[in-house]
């Protein structure tokens, strides 16, 4: 039978990527998957495109890849029904000159290869080009399709500094694709500067209408270049600055908008004569235009524009009644600098999906996104990934396992299982780390080897969708049916229940110790008002995800009929991310019941906001403008009710477990100096006794692996998000895909060393190091075989045993005339590459993001790894003790030979410390064994007849401290049993996991 485990956290998730600045201008598109996709003209006069590889996005430099010479002086791009795109770029020549290229009938992800049947580049030089205009009309060449392209440039035939507008000759000879400047076509003005184009159709032809200045003053001019040679200038309204236009579907005609001041619609009677005037809006904008945009579908028009005040803004409308739309703040004032055109994409026969890029507050670019599902808008950071670089993303990270309770049914198997998953609305989501589409009418999404999904959803509030699971799918294509419903957001109701009152609202401190709320900023009354509204909410949400519903709790979920639209299909949900950024201002917010139906009330400036709470997302949507109203962001919120990594108490950790192997491997050292002539017979007997060395038993890559050791009570713990965060990590984050290993060559220092050998036994020792630094290279990059799960844990160890057993005693053999301290200097060598800087792409930033300035060496990833599930095993099961245990400075070699051999002289609370650590990180070593390959020492354990218990296993032979192994399962570390606090330790740590022999 198939079972699904999950768990789902509020967090703020580490993603390994850079965010993309904005630009001199850019332009999006989508791609085949219907992601986002974008072109941009950077600072540099590089010509950037971001889009999507294998569902991750990445930064490529598109004039590289098309062999585009010079500095990019200016751009376009044109995308057609069928998702292909034309790309049209003007270079510096130098000298007053521009280079020409056009990328035409192109497929997105054709961008990312060259092809010399797509681009085509002008044969001669042309004059300084200032801007390109695109037109969507067309002309057919030789049976092929081109937009008609426009440039405006310095004039042909002066000298003077002026701009004039042209268009592009394109011819088809012998198969070969030929553009040229035609200068029999041209404005009938010489203009000083052209501001902007739009293109148009009307009885007198089509052609394109022009705003530019000249010595009197703004102008605009309709030229047409099809049907005939007519041509008009009109007196341009004061402040014109931009234009767009639409065909009205009622006359055929365009309808030319100019923004500046206001916004002022030209019919075909307004532009047709000199003396036309347009007509003004009836809708004015708050402060004047910088870029206006349309977008038409059938009489629904909607108007986007920003302002000087950098906000974004839409007026929903229809061709038939213009005056009488309703206009919408999309973004508030220095957060709408820049937008895109309106992208429209039907993700299923249901839905459709609008899409802009824009600029955030920080400079960067950002995605907003409305489903017609739900209508409300959403925001994520448009991003690439980096192998360097991380950035963080307020996120619902939602963590789906399959689990068979057989291993002999194939048609159970769970390994790269798919799972058909649906959701409540439309949404954008990081799927294992790739780029993803979730919607209602639901779709199958693969698994990992460890038939692990982990949807990473962006969010800018605590609104969430929620997910449904009806189908598994095993890789031989069998299907069975299942049903699991999944709220990601259910976590943080009982949170929210633990708030009581305003006053201990106002009082309230986070997780990290700070105020939630700054003092004096929010009046007691405001937060009674908060807190009462949250109660009520927060019941909703409960009452709505519960499976039994009351007569009254069941309508307000079926109203999905009564959903309100007015103009044009706009939606009061329109104005919620507008309103979101205005709750500190708004003065009256409450929730009303009409028609035995909930919504959310807010008065703003005069106007009735109702929202209707139809679903958990909606109740998720009110609960963050009531925490904005308060002063508490999304941030703030995580910090509050969400899942927080304590990364203080989890580097402790990571210390603690660093400082016990280091000082292992100094006790193993300090063994060697009681070797003597005897070292030769020692190491070959050694030699057989290793290879001769008990494996553990096999343990297959997959699903399985975790699931054999661990019990029902486990699954809470091991299945969560937080304790699997690292696995995630190392699987999904970028590791696996870039399991490159380096690192700078180490300083030998002969002399200097304090272990150093002599001189003249140096340079037998260089060449040991080398195979010894070889060796680690070799180990590092034997995790690729692991990920892929195409070995057997007993495969695995026998392959690195061999290995490293080899290279470390064949080592010390070579080595046995030479001085004893040369023995030990190649034990040193050992923790020294163990200890030292290496660069592992993706995990190195990830470490540096989050360990305050550490290095990443070796022995770090192991403790990373394993000390963030350790942290949380450790509050689970060791309620005494708050903090992580501190080995740092104060665990050496001689407090761990004391440890090790029992001395009664070892602080009592250091010895259960060092018990603590190895107890609790073995423990979690074991869990995560099964879900990623781990840098472990594999040791083995020694009697101490004197005491008759068993010791640490690093206390065992020399050359068992420094065998750096990776493997699936660790093996558990076995401690002293006579301790009070051992066995109750031990006995808690059981509760959760299975031993393993």
């Amino acid at each position: 039978m198939i079972s699904i485990t999950q768990d789902a956290e509020l967090m703020t998730n580490i993603i390994s990527a850079n965010p993309v600045p904005a630009s001199n201008r850019f332009f999006a598109f989508t791609d085949e998957k219907t992601h986002p996709s974008v072109i941009s003209h950077g600072q540099d006069g590089k010509l950037d495109l971001i889009i999507n590889v294998n569902d991750k996005p990445q930064l490529k430099n598109l004039g590289e890849i098309w062999k585009i010479s010079g500095s990019v002086r200016a751009i376009s791009l044109l995308q057609d029904v069928n998702l292909k795109v034309w790309i049209a770029v003007a270079t510096d020549a130098g000298g007053g000159k521009s280079r020409f290229y056009l990328i035409y009938d192109v497929k997105p992800t054709a961008l990312l290869s060259y092809s010399k049947d797509n681009i085509v580049e002008a044969s001669d030089l042309l004059p300084e080009i200032h801007g390109i205009y695109m037109s969507n009309f067309t002309r057919t060449v030789q049976s092929k399709e081109f937009p008609l392209v426009f440039l405006a440039l310095q004039p042909w035939d002066r000298i003077t500094k002026e701009d004039q507008l042209a268009y592009l000759n394109i011819s088809v000879d012998d198969s070969k694709t030929k553009v040229s400047l035609n200068t029999s076509w041209r404005l009938a003005t010489n203009t000083l500067k052209i501001l902007d184009v739009t293109f148009g159709t009307c009885r007198l032809g089509q052609g394109a209408f022009v705003l530019y200045k000249t010595t009197t003053g703004l102008k605009l001019q309709l030229r047409v270049f099809g049907g005939n040679d007519f041509s008009v200038e009109l007196t341009a309204p004061s402040g014109a600055s931009c234009l767009s236009s639409y065909v009205d579907p009622d006359t055929n005609s365009s309808v030319f908008l100019v923004g500046g001041t206001n916004i002022t619609v030209y019919k075909y009677g307004d532009y047709n004569r000199s003396t036309g005037t347009g007509t003004k809006l009836s809708t004015d904008p708050p402060s004047g235009l910088r870029d206006i945009h349309t977008a038409r579908y059938e009489r629904r028009l909607t108007i986007w524009y920003t302002t000087s005040d950098d906000a974004a803004y839409y007026y929903s409308t229809t061709t038939d009644a213009i005056n009488k739309g309703k206009l919408v703040q999309l973004l508030a004032e220095g957060e709408g600098g820049q937008i895109s055109g309106l992208l429209y994409s039907n993700n299923d026969k249901s839905v459709s999906v609008k899409t802009l890029v824009s600029v955030d507050e920080s400079g960067n670019l950002t995605v907003l996104q409305q489903g017609s599902d739900t209508d409300m808008w959403e925001t994520h950071p448009l991003f690439v990934i980096s192998e360097r670089d991380n950035i963080e993303v307020d996120s619902f990270t939602v963590r789906i396992k399959a689990i068979s309770d057989t291993t002999s049914n194939k048609n159970e198997y769970t390994s790269k299982c798919s799972l058909h998953l649906s959701t409540s609305g439309y949404a954008r989501v990081l799927r294992n780390g790739r780029a993803a589409l979730v919607d209602k009418a639901g779709a199958w999404y693969e698994t990992d080897h460890t038939g692990v999904l982990t949807l990473i959803i962006p969010t800018a509030d605590f609104s969430c969708q929620t997910f449904a699971i009806d189908k598994f799918k095993a890789q031989n294509g069998h299907e069975t049916a299942i049903n699991v419903n999944i709220n990601p957001s259910s976590k943080l109701n009982d949170k929210l229940k633990s708030i009581k009152s305003g006053k201990a609202l106002l009082d309230a401190k986070t997780q990290s110790g700070k105020n939630l709320i700054k003092p004096g900023t929010v009046s007691e009354k405001d937060a009674d008002n908060a807190v009462d509204m949250i109660k009520k909410l927060n019941q909703m949400h409960i009452n709505m995800s519960s499976p039994t519903k009351s007569d009254a709790e069941a309508s307000l979920n079926s109203n999905t009929e009564t959903k309100p639209k007015t103009y044009a299909g706009s939606s009061p949900w329109d104005f919620f991310l507008y309103i979101l950024k205005k709750a500190e201002a708004v003065k009256t917010w409450f929730l009303q019941i009409v028609d035995g139906v909930t919504h959310f009330v807010c008065e703003w400036a005069g106007k009735v906001y109702r929202f209707f709470l139809n679903s958990i997302s909606a109740i998720g949507k009110a609960l963050s403008w009531v925490f904005a109203k308060i002063k508490v962001g999304c941030k703030a919120i995580i910090d509050f009710i969400g899942f927080i990594f304590n990364w203080d108490f989890i580097l402790d950790y990571a210390d603690s477990i660093v400082t016990l192997g280091n000082s292992g491997l100094e006790y193993g050292m300090n063994l060697l100096d009681g070797l003597d002539s005897k070292a030769q017979a020692f190491i070959d007997g050694l030699t057989a006794d290793l290879k001769g060395r008990q494996q553990p038993d096999s343990v297959p890559t997959t699903p399985k692996a975790a699931s054999l050791f661990t019990n029902d009570t486990s699954n809470d713990i091991h299945h969560g998000v937080g304790y699997n965060w690292s696995s995630y990590q190392l699987h999904h984050g970028g590791f696996k895909d870039n399991s490159t290993f380096s690192m700078d060559p180490m300083k030998r220092h002969p002399d200097g060393h304090p272990d150093g050998p002599l001189m003249d036994v140096f340079e037998d020792f260089v060449d040991e190091i080398d195979t010894i630094t070889t060796l680690m290279k070799t180990l590092a990059h034997s995790v690729t075989k692991l990920f892929s799960g195409e070995c057997t844990s007993s495969d695995f160890f026998n392959e690195i045993k061999e290995a490293s057993i080899d290279a470390v005693c064949g080592t010390l053999k070579n080595l046995v005339d030479a001085f004893l301290k040369s023995v030990k200097f190649v034990l040193q060598t050992f923790k020294d590459v163990g200890n030292y800087a290496v660069n592992i792409p993706i995990f190195t930033s990830l470490w540096k993001t989050i360990s305050k300035g550490r290095d990443l060496t070796l022995f770090n990833v192991v403790a990373l790894i394993t000390a963030i599930p350790a942290s949380i095993l450790h509050k689970l099961t060791v309620v005494c003790k708050t903090e992580a245990p501190k080995l740092k400075d104060k665990l050496d070699e001689d407090t761990f030979k004391q440890y090790v051999e029992g001395n009664t002289k070892l602080n009592s609370e250091l010895g259960k410390e060092i018990l603590l650590t190895a107890t609790i990180s073995g423990a979690a070593a074991v869990i995560l064994g099964g879900e990623a390959a781990l840098i472990m020492f594999m040791m083995s354990s020694v009697k101490n007849e004197e005491n008759g218990s068993d010791i640490s296993p690093l206390s065992g032979n020399v050359i068992d401290c420094v065998m750096f192994n990776f493997s699936m399962l660790s093996l558990i570390c076995s401690w002293p049993r006579d301790e009070e606090f051992e066995v109750g330790l031990r006995q808690k740590v059981s509760s959760f996991f299975l031993p393993v022999s």
